[in-house]
């Protein structure tokens, strides 16, 4: 999608930054302004004042929603300003300046091959086109020696790269390469000695890449990055770009550096290509000079292209989703890294791969879903997964329930449970939601269950009525942002305003909305089976298929049952696709009927999947004191991923 955005006519905004009284402290580093004053509203803040403070204006919320809010997640709890100084990085542990792709065949994962970039590359633009920001968020991973360093009683003398950022130029034609990112670097001695460092640096090259201080990244720390010519005005073909914006935000520690960029000598940014990369510097002969850091995930991977036609600025989104994914292999075509990606926006990247490390697959299925009605916390099932270096292992987060309500007096809202939302009991929650998010977890609403009257409500023939009811649902979802709605309807509801209700959601939210419902597993599987909906399901997929993303069928309480395939079979066997049938099972004995212990849930879960290659997934109730071990519910996500994705 194109999208017009300004008038070019003034320059953008070039004027105002060049006014800036900015203060070099180097030859190609560029201090900006101290921090925001007292009381600056960084959500308010016009685009030339946020430059002002070397921060990064926000995407287009019309043309680019996703992008807008996971900049809103970034300034809605303020970043404090680290001022931080740099220092060139020595010669010989410094990124490679390019990938030099290594040879045309692809590896046997069919990607192409580099002596020491593993990621994506986009340069798929129309022409008149350039890339002008990129950025991504990962997870700082914690680094070690490879194993080629460990002898009998400790480790061999060496010196130990690895990298992960983000960067514009380097893959074309173009010889330059503007790039900021997270280093690792392991120093081993004979002695048995081993110290591990982790620093943010960013460079311009041909010059030497800069090491930021005094703004501190650590292992396990959630950083956001953009970098480009955001703000600025930009001429491809006419005069050249050799300025640009670098920003860092460390989420954990809620700080931020930036930096406005002057290019090297006869440089220039000329937009061709878009990176998310982990780079083993050196490590084109051998696995020798790779600091390992297991499974890396870069989340919300996105870049920004501009042409600019009849004075008016033309900008295009460029994700994963077009981009080439790029392997690291040695001289003699042993694979050491390998790029996945995982979906449109998240790139997994699995460092020298030769030491077998389970991932999960690229592709929507089998989704891992869990309920969360309680205040156990969630975010270790974001961070737990990827410290450990494993795969995702949860895909899906249901926050359950939301309620619609009506007083005697017409008043209507929405609970959560029993309380609004927006009580202060949920604020944790909501923080949590957004880390999930920001992690590639999916964080949906769930609407309804056992509790009456939500959809009767929204069952009405009254269409001012019906107005009436769903706004203030629509409200809950653009406000939390939530990335869809699970329909519980454990009430009867008519097909018709089924339909509609689905309809709705479908026009008021974007392509990426999903749509999910939670039937007994017996309602799949006839028309004559037990339904606590109403309608038939079986009609519901004819008709809107297209807009359910798949089914959270409950195999439970006697509505079905996990103990053997039979019942899963017979739903598959009535006509719905296995990749939108996911199996919902109890997490803990207490929670109901048939529960399913894990030994048997494994045997049946694999052979489900050599049944069926989508095989569409599991989803647990509830998330709280989950199996294995209920002060740890997360693994309960971590068991089902071993399951699903491993042989273990």
């Amino acid at each position: 999608m194109a999208t017009q955005v300004g008038s070019a006519a003034s320059g953008g905004l070039a004027g105002s930054v060049s006014a800036l009284k900015l203060a070099r402290d180097s030859d190609l580093d560029i201090e900006l302004p101290g921090a925001p004053p007292s009381g600056f509203n960084y959500l308010t803040a016009s685009d030339e004042e946020l430059l002002r403070y070397g921060l990064p204006p926000p995407p287009d919320k019309a043309s680019f929603p996703e992008e807008y809010r996971q900049w809103e997640r970034i300034f809605s709890q303020p970043p404090v300003r680290a001022p931080g100084t740099v220092k060139p990085i020595r010669q010989g542990i410094a990124p490679a300046p390019a990938p030099f792709p290594r040879a045309s065949k692809p590896t046997e994962h069919g990607n192409s091959q580099s002596a020491s970039w593993s990621g994506a590359v986009n340069t798929s633009l129309p022409d008149g086109y350039h890339f002008k920001m990129v950025s991504a968020s990962w997870t700082v991973a914690r680094p070690c020696p490879p194993n080629s360093a460990l002898t009998g009683s400790g480790w061999d003398n060496g010196d130990f790269m690895a990298t992960t950022w983000v960067g514009l130029d380097g893959h074309n034609r173009s010889s330059d390469v503007l790039r900021a990112g997270t280093s690792h670097r392991c120093v081993t001695t004979d002695d048995g000695a081993m110290n591990c460092v982790t620093f943010p640096w960013f460079g311009w090259h041909p010059a030497r890449p800069v090491e930021v201080s005094g703004f501190a990244v650590n292992p396990g720390d959630l950083v956001t990055i953009y970098i480009g010519a955001f703000g600025l005005s930009l001429s491809y073909g006419c005069s050249p770009i050799t300025r640009a914006f670098v920003f860092f935000c460390n989420r954990s520690t809620c700080t931020y550096f930036s930096r406005l960029v002057g290019a090297p000598a006869k440089t220039s940014l000329q937009g061709d290509s878009a990176e998310w990369i982990v780079e083993y510097p050196g490590s084109g002969t051998s696995s020798t000079s790779m600091s390992y850091l297991g499974a890396t995930f870069m989340h919300n991977c996105w870049a920004i292209a501009e042409n600019r036609k009849n004075k008016t600025r033309v900008l295009v989104k460029r994700d994963l989703g077009t981009a080439t994914l790029t392997d690291i292999t040695q001289s003699d075509g042993v694979l050491l890294s390998q790029a996945v990606r995982e979906d449109d926006s998240v790139l997994g990247i699995f460092g020298e791969a030769r030491r077998g490390i389970a991932r999960s697959p690229s592709g929507e299925t089998p989704r891992i879903v869990v309920y969360h009605q309680t205040d156990a916390p969630l975010s270790p099932l974001a961070y737990i997964p990827v410290a450990s270096g494993r795969a995702r292992a949860v895909t899906h987060v249901n926050i359950a329930a939301f309620h619609l309500n009506e007083d005697s007096d017409g008043k209507i809202w929405v609970t959560l449970n029993n309380d609004p939302p927006d009580n202060p009991a949920f604020n944790t929650l909501w923080k949590e939601v957004g880390t999930l998010q920001v992690y590639g977890v999916k964080v949906l609403g769930m609407l309804g269950g056992a509790a009456r009257g939500t959809f009767s409500r929204l069952d009405t023939d009254d269409k001012a009525k019906f107005e009436n009811y769903y706004g203030p649902i629509k409200d809950v979802i653009d406000k939390y942002k939530l990335d869809g709605l699970d329909l519980d309807v454990e009430e009867d509801m008519s097909q018709d305003h089924i339909n509609r209700l689905i309809d709705r959601l479908k026009a008021d939210f974007d392509h990426t909305f999903i749509i999910t419902l939670a039937p007994v597993a017996c309602a799949l599987q006839g028309e004559n089976n037990a339904n606590l909906s109403g309608f038939s399901y079986q009609t519901l997929e004819a008709d809107r298929g297209s807009k359910i993303a798949w089914y959270n069928a409950q195999f439970y309480n006697g509505f079905g049952d996990m103990k053997n395939t039979d019942d899963y079979t017979a739903i598959i066997n009535g006509g719905f696709p296995p990749s939108k049938v996911v199996a919902g099972i109890l997490t803990n004995e207490d929670y109901g009927g048939g529960y399913v212990d894990m030994k048997t849930l494994k045997t049946v879960l694999r052979e489900l999947q050599s049944s069926y290659r989508d095989f569409g997934g599991v989803v647990g109730w509830e998330y709280y004191n989950s199996d294995p071990r209920q002060a740890a519910p997360w693994e309960w996500a971590l068991t089902m991923w071993e399951i699903l994705y491993t042989q273990k």
